[in-house]
């Protein structure tokens, strides 16, 4: 204290002053102090909390630090490993490399993923990746070396089997029967399989390519058909089975059929159009052969029932024309209520011959001028099965025999031969015997005249529901009554 006592008054300003920057000093060097603690734990830790490799090594390339990540990868504990030589994880015929890696580093180089294969404890070869750096010391020059290493066995494997994928699939391409291609939505093919471009008459996918710059133009027969592929593609996004004819190489023309889909990007934009094309010329040649042949059997089968029908009449002489007329009604009943055409075809056929049955009836009970007995009755109602019977050993399209063998059949099971009711009965069966009861009551019997068209219709209608089926009754009633449908 006497020194202090003896100083002047600006001497002591200014030693207290001193002692106060040399205190601010010791407190900013305890806060960096601190703040190199923290963040030195702060690094420790994420050195361990990696799954990646992270090893120091000294100069000479031992080992000195050795994180949690490497335990991991390697098997080897810490202990294990304190103060080994890198040596331990590289292969024989790789260490050269890695010294030299090593010695860069130590030079102040870094070292960025490198791909290499390090062993793990138990000699299994593992696939990474490598980054070696300096670790500088306080004179900014390299006191040791950091090695980052990542296991990438999952992407290697991941490679293996995309590669293997890419392979099947290119082997595929190249080999299936169906013609695979791309194209542009603006009519040029991006690619085509082998399959693509010999269907349609090219040595190679690149020939095709190459060839046909405008598909619309140049292959489709059609160019219209082209723009039709194209619309149903926009507003639908797929097409399946789309069948037209198409230009080889060498002009000749084929039927193909082409299933294929719009690629769109995020934004819903066509980016292409893709898939399979298929040569079905000869399909299409047998499908024109049957068609052919079908119609000519039709024809001939046309031919026999009209004689069948000519047989029956010469026979009965009172139902002479009465299944023409029948057939032509029938015929346009089914139309009205929207039959397909081939069924509306078989019904028409069948109401040509529906009483080819009565053939195994007497001709006198069929010409008799009086009420039948019931006996006589019995052989009549007959004929139906009769007529199935003959039609079926004659294998005509179905179900012409059984509309045959139906017609006589009543909603409420009053009918005959089977005595069936409501939906138990064809629906063709029913309309051919709305046509056939409505024709018999207009047409002159032995047993008794013919009733007027508004009597008969009267009673078709007065039984609808009971007997026939309504809707078929309701049509043949506005055939005659508003569309003024004649027999003849």
């Amino acid at each position: 204290m006497a020194g202090l006592s003896g100083m002047k008054k600006d001497e002591l300003v200014l030693e207290v002053e001193r002692l106060r920057r040399h205190i601010t000093k010791l407190e900013e060097s305890s806060t960096d102090k601190d703040n190199l603690i923290q963040k030195t734990s702060l690094l420790a830790s994420i050195v361990e909390s990696s799954n990646d490799a992270i090893i120091g090594l000294t100069v000479s390339g031992a080992i000195v630090s050795w994180n949690r990540g490497a335990e991991k990868i390697f098997g080897y504990s810490p202990g294990e490993v304190s103060g080994s030589s890198i040596s331990i994880l590289i292969p024989a015929d790789d260490l050269e490399e890695f010294l030299n890696m090593q010695k860069k580093a130590l030079s102040g180089q870094h070292i960025d993923h490198c791909e290499a294969t390090c062993l793990r404890k138990d000699g299994f070869p593992l696939p990474v990746v490598l980054s070696v750096s300096p670790i500088l010391g306080v004179a900014r020059s390299a006191v040791g070396v950091s090695v980052i290493i990542r296991d990438i066995t999952g992407r290697k494997q991941a490679e293996v089997l995309l590669k293997q994928s890419e392979e099947k699939f290119r082997l595929f391409f190249e080999n299936v029967v169906e013609g695979i291609f791309q194209t542009e939505p603006e009519g040029s093919f991006i690619s085509v399989n082998p399959a693509m471009a010999r269907i349609h008459g090219f040595g190679s996918p690149e020939e095709m390519t190459g060839y046909i710059t405008n598909i619309g133009e140049q292959l489709y027969v059609d160019p219209e058909d082209r723009e039709r592929y194209r619309m149903i593609l926009q507003e639908s996004g797929a097409v399946k089975d789309f069948e037209a004819q198409v230009y080889r190489k060498d002009g000749r023309i084929i039927w193909t059929s082409v299933n294929s889909r719009a690629v769109r990007d995020a934004d819903g934009n066509i980016l292409r159009f893709e898939g399979t094309a298929e040569d079905i010329t000869d399909r299409k040649k047998y499908e024109e052969e049957l068609k052919r042949s079908a119609q000519k059997l039709r024809k001939n089968l046309a031919g026999t029932i009209q004689v069948i029908s000519m047989m029956l009449e010469t026979r009965d002489p009172y139902t002479a024309g009465h299944q023409k007329r029948v057939s032509k009604l029938a015929r346009s009943i089914a139309q009205e209520m929207n039959v397909s055409p081939d069924i509306t075809d078989i019904i028409r056929m069948a109401g040509s011959i529906h009483d080819i049955g009565k053939m195994s009836v007497p001709g006198d009970i069929l010409s008799r001028p009086a009420r039948l007995n019931d006996v006589e009755m019995q052989l009549m109602r007959v004929h139906p099965q009769t007529g199935y019977d003959i039609l079926k050993v004659a294998d005509l399209p179905h179900p012409m025999a059984e509309i045959v063998l139906q017609h006589h059949e009543r909603l409420d099971g009053s009918g005959y031969p089977q005595g069936l009711k409501n939906d138990e009965i064809l629906l063709e069966a029913q309309i051919l015997s709305v046509a056939d009861v409505t024709e018999a009551m207009i047409s002159h019997r032995p047993y008794r005249p013919a009733l007027a068209l508004n009597v008969a219709l009267e009673e078709i209608e007065k039984n609808k529901t009971i007997l026939y089926h309504p809707k078929v009754v309701e049509v043949c009633l506005g055939l005659f009554r508003e569309k003024r449908f004649a027999f003849e």
